[in-house]
């Protein structure tokens, strides 16, 4: 099994960042927000973001950022390879830093809540 997390599954570019933004669906669990949306793609495709107004340090977005998609990259198994394929986004809402194993937890929360849709 293939434990990295390719180039095709990050969730890049202008038109699919709006769309998910404009048509997705947006849930809370605990400090992280997600934005998710079925797409046409054959693939999951994540990303992470941590916004500027929290964290002024570019040092500490890219930290959590790092946290966040390692967190991501070890448990992207619980998502079904058979159900259907989504857009979804990770939007880290806290005012403080927190360890990897804190973020780890919510994000098999989600992982798990993803993979049930």
């Amino acid at each position: 099994m293939n434990q990295g997390l390719a180039k095709a599954h990050k969730l890049k570019g202008y038109t699919a960042i709006r769309l998910l933004f404009e048509k997705g669906k947006s849930q809370r669990v605990a400090f992280l927000q997600l934005l998710s949306r079925e797409n046409q793609e054959a693939k999951h495709r994540m990303g992470f973001s941590v916004p500027k107004r929290r964290f002024k340090k570019a040092v500490d977005r890219n930290s959590l950022k790092r946290k966040m998609r390692e967190a991501y990259r070890r448990h992207k198994h619980l998502l079904r390879s058979d159900g259907p394929k989504m857009d979804s986004m990770i939007i880290y809402q806290k005012s403080e830093i927190l360890d990897y194993k804190e973020i780890e937890e919510i994000i098999i929360l989600i992982l798990k809540r993803l993979a049930s849709q």
